[in-house]
């Protein structure tokens, strides 16, 4: 027995950080290992002259729609609720954390481990607005490890093409001290191809690959529904909304939403990591605009469809591509009753994630 330290994005405020973070660990557990987890150490603040490119999908909004959520007179009390929603999601999340992942709020940066394992998710987005700024230990500098490994780490939105020089190269030396690297897309791939010339490997998202049958939780729900899972009010546009809500309707469907507050949803609900899987079972369809809800769709085979967005077209894209599911993809100006009710061939699908489970397996065995 080994004992890992696992070093994520764990304490971000979402059910796909989390699960990432959940799955991960109890797959490195059931292989024989004690795992773990470090937070991330702080780097160097830099300003690469963008903001977090997410944003621009919250900023859609005009001046004249702005002026008549003013004057809505359900405005505040819509303000109320989701700030109470946010409350105690976040206090939701930090109980979880501790308890399932062994987490306290005290931050752990340097834990001596055998091996240290970096991922998943955007661990080596290093130009995205964060406390942490670039933190070079996300890409191999840490003293306090037998080995260090990655598995499915992802580089967002960064592009080679925005990072100076002198950073490039700091990024590059930390890279030295991986002994096995593990990327979960096609762009994160080329984008440490440029900083280190060691082989790179593929693997899916820790949740695709994980045995959750014994930790699920049950999730009931009055009525049938179509399960929307997309960050907060980031599916704002009024031809978005209305497709989403006339789908439902002719389909007598709630549109029920978790994760992040849409106001025009029949239903906004908080529930524990651990039951989302179930809320994803039992949705009788899902939208969702974010790459794990694309992912739990896949995992719980759904029908489902993923907005694609400019913020997230290299991931989501990428995952649909992986598991033969590109037709899942609904962009604005699509009818959304075409793409959703197009067959999804889950046989072929769940062959594909067999194989890429088996994969993730032996690279974990043979280098943790």
């Amino acid at each position: 027995m080994k004992k890992v330290a696992i070093l994520s994005m764990q304490r971000i405020n979402n059910y796909g950080s989390f699960l990432q973070a959940y799955g991960l660990k109890r797959t490195i557990e059931a292989l024989g290992h004690k795992v773990c987890f470090v937070d991330i150490r702080k780097g160097e603040q830099i300003d690469f002259g963008l903001q977090n490119i997410d944003q621009g999908d919250y900023k859609r909004i005009s001046n004249f729609r702005k002026l008549f959520r003013v004057m809505d007179r359900y405005f505040l009390k819509r303000i109320w609720i989701r700030q109470v929603l946010r409350q105690r999601f976040f206090a939701m999340l930090r109980r979880m954390r501790r308890l399932q992942l062994g987490i306290s709020s005290k931050l752990q940066t340097d834990i001596p481990c055998d091996t240290l394992v970096i991922g998943s998710d955007e661990v080596f987005n290093c130009v995205q607005n964060t406390d942490w700024g670039v933190s070079y230990q996300l890409f191999g500098d840490y003293e306090k490890a037998g080995k260090i490994i990655t598995y499915a780490g992802s580089c967002g939105y960064s592009d080679i093409k925005m990072i100076p020089e002198n950073i490039r190269y700091k990024l590059s030396r930390a890279l030295e001290h991986i002994d096995c690297i593990s990327v979960r897309d096609e762009k994160s791939h080329e984008f440490l191809a440029m900083l280190t010339h060691k082989p790179i490997e593929e693997h899916l998202d820790p949740v695709l690959i994980s045995d959750f049958s014994q930790d699920r939780k049950d999730f009931s729900f009055k009525s049938p529904y179509l399960l929307v899972y997309a960050y907060q009010n980031r599916i704002n546009d009024p031809n978005e909304i209305r497709a989403i809500k006339e789908f439902a309707k002719v389909r007598k469907l709630k549109t029920l939403a978790i994760g992040g507050y849409q106001c025009w949803c029949d239903y906004n609900i908080l529930v524990e990591p651990l039951q989302v899987l179930d809320v994803f079972k039992k949705a009788e369809y899902v939208i969702t605009d974010t790459f794990h809800g694309a992912v739990l769709s896949i995992k719980e085979n759904r029908q489902f469809v993923a907005l694609v967005r400019r913020s997230n077209q290299n991931k989501l894209c990428d995952l649909l591509k992986r598991t033969g599911l590109l037709d899942r993809q609904w962009k604005s100006g699509c009818d959304l009753r075409n793409v959703m009710d197009a067959p999804i061939c889950y046989q072929s699908v769940n062959k594909i994630l067999v194989k890429e489970r088996q994969r993730a397996l032996d690279y974990l065995k043979e280098n943790l």
